[in-house]
């Protein structure tokens, strides 16, 4: 959260910071702040914002930018493993270097000066989102293991 912080100190722009572990420290700029934010209340959040900054260095499935975009925000990740499982650089999403916050402080600007290019991105989101759904995903499985087996 550290590069995050560092990536919109001089934006023009709201800033909301959602953590499990801890207050951001009084030099960060943050304009509202939630801690340990039960699951089902987290929409919420994500519908009152346009759009998520996830930097993380490392990542499993990477479930808060397809939960931004199933409430209609656009995400801009760093380009880190399992990205690519759904993530697609301006589609619908924006992908930046690790560690290049100039970067990531430019496609945050891009998305606030371009709504077309914001409105393309949430279009592309709800139809990666309704290619997400459990249903899918089950069916992929099972027909992974009926392969397999």
């Amino acid at each position: 959260m550290a590069e995050a912080f560092e990536v919109v100190k001089n934006l023009d722009c709201e800033v909301w910071c959602v953590s499990n572990d801890g207050k951001p420290k009084p030099e960060c700029r943050c304009d509202r702040f939630f801690e340990k934010v039960p699951m089902e209340q987290m929409r919420r959040i994500y519908s009152s914002c346009d759009i998520l900054l996830k930097l993380s260095r490392v990542e499993g499935f990477f479930g808060p930018p397809l939960e931004m975009m199933a409430c209609n925000g656009v995400p801009i990740v760093a380009k880190v493993t399992g990205h690519d499982e759904y993530i697609r650089n301006n589609h619908n999403a924006l992908v930046v270097r690790p560690g290049d916050l100039q970067q990531a402080a430019s496609a945050i600007n891009k998305l606030i000066s371009s709504p077309k290019l914001f409105s393309t991105l949430q279009k592309n989101c709800r139809k990666t989102v309704e290619n997400h759904c459990w249903d899918s995903s089950i069916l992929k499985l099972q027909k992974y293991f009926d392969y397999e087996s």
